[in-house]
């Protein structure tokens, strides 16, 4: 394992951050520093017992500044090609593997970093979980089948990691207790779309002169009177519907009404 090549202690003047001025009172001011430009300022002016300004004072060493604690700069990787750069400055600076890299790559760079004698941070990020629940997975079949369990314990494990894996292949909208949302699943045949229990598609007319676009179409199309049409209109549609051979669907409304007046 490489060895740092610092041998100066490290010590840091200040850890705490400095927070912006009234940060605590108003949410619309964020806490990331912004020097105080006000006439009237109390931190501006420096006044006993304000919050404090940073200053050139505060800095740290220049021969320890951006060193971790392990005494070596960071570096991050993404591949193990990435490596290769460390291949001299390998007690100057250690790796540490971006946080969005897959497992696999992740192994062949901490394989690659052993041969090249560079440092990781995070060498067990990511592995070290997965082995977890591979080992304790394993442990739990073992336990139910080789140390005096009962297969019935092994079934319901069984079963249980059955219903995990469907629950997760599941539709976010198909899970249970939750809210179904609108998708192209539940469109009715197309071939049926929009039509009515009777069998035919609305076209709502006006006045009798609507009717004559149903003449060549009336065993597809069914007639619906608008519901601002007059009485007297009303009659005038039924008559023509009959002419013509074309079902009404509300052929008794408001007329009925009026008759049991």
């Amino acid at each position: 394992m490489a060895v740092p090549l610092l041998s100066k202690k490290i010590i840091k003047k200040r850890v705490k951050k400095f927070k912006r001025p009234q940060s605590d009172r108003k949410i619309s001011v964020k806490p990331n520093w912004r020097r105080p430009k006000g006439i009237d300022s109390r931190v501006r002016r420096k006044f006993k017992g304000c919050t404090l300004m940073p200053n050139i004072g505060y800095g740290s060493n220049k021969k320890t500044r951006h060193y971790l604690p392990n005494g070596f700069k960071k570096f991050v990787v993404h591949n193990p090609s990435d490596l290769d750069l460390l291949m001299m400055h390998n007690r100057v600076f250690c790796a540490e593997i971006a946080h969005n890299v897959s497992t696999l790559k992740r192994k062949a760079i901490v394989e690659r970093a052993a041969q090249l004698d560079v440092v990781v941070t995070n060498k067990l990020a990511r592995l070290r979980s997965q082995e977890d629940d591979s080992n304790e997975a394993r442990g739990r079949l073992v336990g139910s089948g080789g140390n005096g369990g009962s297969p019935t314990e092994l079934e319901d494990h069984q079963k249980e990691s059955q219903e995990v894996q469907e629950a997760t292949e599941r539709p976010q909208d198909f899970r249970q207790g939750c809210t179904l949302m609108p998708n192209i699943g539940y469109g009715s045949n197309k071939k049926t779309r929009h039509y009515l229990p009777n069998g035919f598609k609305k076209f709502v007319v006006h006045n009798p002169g609507d009717l004559d676009l149903l003449m060549m179409h009336n065993r597809v199309f069914c007639a619906e009177i608008a519901h601002n049409v007059s009485t007297l209109k009303r009659k005038a549609i039924v008559e023509r519907a009959a002419q013509l051979d074309v079902v009404v669907t509300n052929k008794r409304a408001r007329l009925r009404s009026q008759e049991d007046e």
